[in-house]
């Protein structure tokens, strides 16, 4: 049985063998700090346990620490458990001729001074609406599906670290056949998915010079512009802020009808923008559905006549030179609807057809009685 005079020998001999202690912040590559820790550390933690057993003592650690440390569980600097990834993994992409998934797979914890409203599904990604709290600064926020985003122009801009994941400010065009571009920032949420959130004047608006109130910025960060609006810098940091705070969440949506019997392809889904909307292909047609906006309510069109279909009336909205059916307008206690073909005519007949399986919720008015978007259509 080993005596307490065995057991400082031991420890004296492991102390002359040991490798001189290095910071935690030296250059060497990782696996060779692992590697070094595991070496030394492996004999002296066997040793402790033999002299645990045999003699049941407690064993100082070394200069600075007691007894109490040497025998603690709290896991060292090299072993802290990391905090999951924002995203286990990218936005699936729907399938060719398929529906992308009607629910928003991201959500954006609070940050100061902005709302931020899950706001649009389409083919290539999923979107959100950005207002400061006073409504000086506007935006948005794309979470791209995977393999949606081309990474190209965006990798030329400058680099920034999002949630440990590339990031880059760059000049980007924010929408297909777009010509202007749009201060951003750009980064990889997932391997493969690629984000994009961006901030602008809300006076100006995005039609007015993009860069406006980037432009003239000059000073430290924080400054701002005539009207109060922050600079370039401030900009810059609210976006980092608010790609911080994005991640992996559910949330359903809602659509005030459902169709029933019919092969349908969901190409485009706004539950949560300015007007509400939904674009289905069926039925031989792509029809676009709008609604929760006071420009869509059939009071203001000049509808000429009038139909009744899946159980409601709706106005008939006529072009004016050739007597072409536009679209129909429903309003029921005071909530407007309006369905347009996308791309071609449709007769009274083709809407007869495809409203026959379409059904409403006895409450247009109140959302909280609509269909769950993934499971009305089919």
């Amino acid at each position: 049985m080993p005596t307490l005079d065995d057991l400082r020998a031991a420890f004296t001999d492991l102390e002359q063998r040991a490798p001189q202690p290095r910071s935690l912040g030296a250059t060497a590559p990782p696996t060779a700090k692992r590697r070094s820790r595991r070496g030394w550390g492996a004999a002296a933690l066997a040793a402790a346990s033999v002299a645990a057993v045999a003699v049941g003592i407690s064993v100082s650690a070394g200069p600075g620490h007691d007894a109490a440390s040497a025998t603690s569980t709290a896991p060292s600097a090299l072993s802290t458990p990391t905090a999951p990834p924002a995203f286990a993994a990218a936005l699936v992409a729907p399938k060719p001729g398929g529906s992308p998934q009607l629910s928003f797979g991201f959500a954006v914890d609070p940050v100061a001074g902005y709302d931020v409203t899950p706001s649009a599904i389409g083919a290539s990604f999923q979107s959100a609406e950005i207002h400061s709290t006073d409504d000086a600064v506007k935006g948005g926020l794309q979470v791209y599906y995977a393999g949606a985003f081309d990474a190209t122009e965006a990798q030329r801009g400058m680099p920034v670290t999002v949630g440990g994941r590339p990031g880059y400010y760059a000049p980007l065009r924010l929408a297909d056949g777009e010509d202007t571009s749009y201060d951003a920032l750009a980064w990889q949420y997932a391997d493969g998915g690629w984000a994009v959130v961006y901030l602008w004047d809300g006076a100006a608006g995005r039609t007015a010079d993009p860069n406006a109130v980037r432009s003239k910025a000059s000073g430290a960060a924080g400054a701002t512009q005539p009207g109060g609006l922050p600079d370039l810098a401030a900009l810059r940091a609210d976006e980092l802020r608010l790609a911080s705070a994005t991640h992996a969440g559910s949330t359903a949506v809602r659509v005030p009808l459902k169709v029933s019997g019919l092969d349908v392809q969901v190409t485009e889904i706004e539950p949560g923008s300015a007007a509400g909307g939904l674009v289905v292909k069926a039925a031989g047609h792509t029809w676009d559905f709008g609604w929760g906006n006071s420009e869509l309510s059939p009071a203001d069109k000049p509808g000429t006549d009038t139909t009744t279909l899946a159980g409601r009336q709706w106005l008939v909205y006529h072009e004016r030179v050739s007597g072409t059916i536009m679209s129909l307008g429903l309003s029921a206690a005071g909530f407007g609807m309006t369905v347009t073909p996308v791309g071609a005519t449709a007769t009274l007949a083709d809407y007869r057809d495809f409203l026959s399986h379409v059904s409403f919720p006895a409450n247009l008015g109140g959302p909280t009685t609509w269909f769950a978007a993934d499971s009305a259509f089919g």
